[in-house]
């Protein structure tokens, strides 16, 4: 067996300066680091190097992928399938050498998902949490949320090192004191909520005070979603008052939302009707005894009177669009059809024109319409009558992985194809027939 032959080694990895490459790094991240390797690799390449062309092409195959913490468990075991005995044990042999906790907890975390070893598990947990702080940032949350996720359903998933989490997420909680500009502080209270975890009343005066934060910024999304979550800690520890009053004001940052819109030059009414509608269900919907729910339901009331009024003012922004259909053709044909014949045969003629729907054309077309016009399909329909008020929406996307609400939304388009396409034959067809009958054109 030739030199080039022979399986890696610690030693090849600790000779290719790969701690080079990552002290230079402008972030410590794998998806950063796997752009730095694989030019590594290339560069390696083309001198002939092949022994640390093989190393930086390992290193870059098992950095390219980014996380996904709820599903990194399979996503991992399949991206990384075709990883040999040989180059598992290759990173079996370096990940206790690696000083970097971004790249240890990655291959650690392989190691896991490949072999089942439970020490990697439990090395993948600690350094995920080193990795988060490292990458803690209040405007890029993301990157350190996603490694304290994925720390999290290791140590759910080997029931080891569950509290060193917890304290990571509550230290970094503390650290912010609900006032981070984006959504760390809503992201973590949502993940030790999800698993019953924590104080509940601590965690509620954090949401409360993070929402507030969140108002005073008009961010009334990520504000809303702090209220919703300090109604769950509340029903957590059985305080239902106090979750009332916290989904109460959930609900109301829609319609604080609705009036920012108005506040616009020009103001839309359009996009104002659309946040006081789910402020209106968003009330109703609040659980509890008649009694205990007489605000909600009073509060509906008036944020739907101003609904109305808002939906009429929608009209005025409005663009009427149309398109035409040379139907000429079709009304010769249909006049033809009733003329020369007897008046009792010419209206058996007019009973036979058109055609009926046909249904499973009528759902093939809504779906060969949803696919050709996706744009379309992401943006499901809203029908008004002539006030402004929504009469009909149609159910979620054609398209939608749900069946359930796939089936529903194709539905709604079928029954408005239907209709457009009676109005066709009876504009084309029966209208220009009944006409020939009616003035003795025969």
């Amino acid at each position: 067996m030739s030199p080039q032959d022979k399986p890696l080694t610690k030693d090849d990895f600790i000779n290719s300066c790969w701690k080079d490459l990552i002290n230079n790094s402008e972030r410590k991240d794998c998806r950063t680091y796997f752009q730095a390797f694989w030019k590594k690799a290339r560069e390696a390449e083309e001198v002939g190097n092949v022994r640390e062309q093989s190393v930086y092409a390992i290193l870059a195959s098992v950095t390219s992928p980014a996380i996904k913490p709820e599903s990194t468990e399979e996503f991992f075991a399949d991206v990384f399938k075709n990883l040999t005995d040989e180059q598992l044990n290759f990173l079996a042999e370096i990940v206790v050498e690696i000083s970097d906790s971004e790249l240890q907890a990655r291959l650690a975390d392989i190691l896991w998902v490949k072999q089942r070893n439970y020490k990697m598990a439990q090395l993948a947990v600690s350094t995920y949490l080193q990795s988060a702080t490292t990458l803690e940032n209040p405007h890029d949350w993301i990157y350190c949320f996603d490694r304290i996720e994925r720390a999290f359903h290791l140590a759910q998933k080997i029931n080891h090192k569950k509290d060193e989490v917890v304290l990571h997420i509550e230290a970094v909680l503390d650290r912010y004191n609900g006032e981070d500009p984006k959504w760390l502080t809503s992201k973590l209270l949502g993940l030790l909520q999800k698993y019953r975890l924590g104080d509940p009343i601590k965690h509620a005066n954090v949401a409360e005070k993070a929402a507030s934060f969140a108002e005073s910024a008009n961010d009334w999304r990520k504000a809303r979603t702090l209220w919703e979550i300090k109604a769950v800690w509340h029903r957590l520890e059985k305080d239902y008052e106090k979750e009332r009053v916290a989904s109460m004001l959930a609900a109301e940052t829609y319609v604080k939302e609705a009036e920012s819109f108005l506040k616009e030059n020009p103001p839309s009414y359009l996009a104002a009707s659309r946040f006081m509608q789910q402020a209106v269900e968003a009330f109703r919907s609040i659980s509890g005894t008649k009694e205990q729910t007489v605000n909600a339901r009073a509060r509906a009331e008036e944020v739907h009177k101003l609904l109305l009024q808002y939906q009429e003012q929608t009209l005025n922004e409005m663009i009427v669009s149309s398109h035409e259909i040379d139907v000429s053709e079709l009304v010769e044909q249909a006049r033809n059809h009733v003329r020369g014949k007897n008046f009792q045969n010419a209206l058996f003629a007019l009973t036979l024109l058109g055609a009926p729907t046909n249904v499973s054309e009528l759902r093939k077309q809504v779906q060969t319409q949803a696919s050709e016009f996706v744009f379309s399909d992401l943006f499901p329909a809203v029908m008004v009558n002539e006030m402004g008020k929504v009469v009909a929406r149609q159910p979620g996307s054609v398209l939608s992985t749900n069946p359930d609400e796939a089936e529903a939304a194709t539905n709604f388009q079928m029954y408005r194809n239907a209709i457009y396409n009676q109005n066709v034959q009876a504009q084309a067809y029966i209208e220009p027939a009944r006409y020939q009958l009616a003035f003795g054109l025969i």
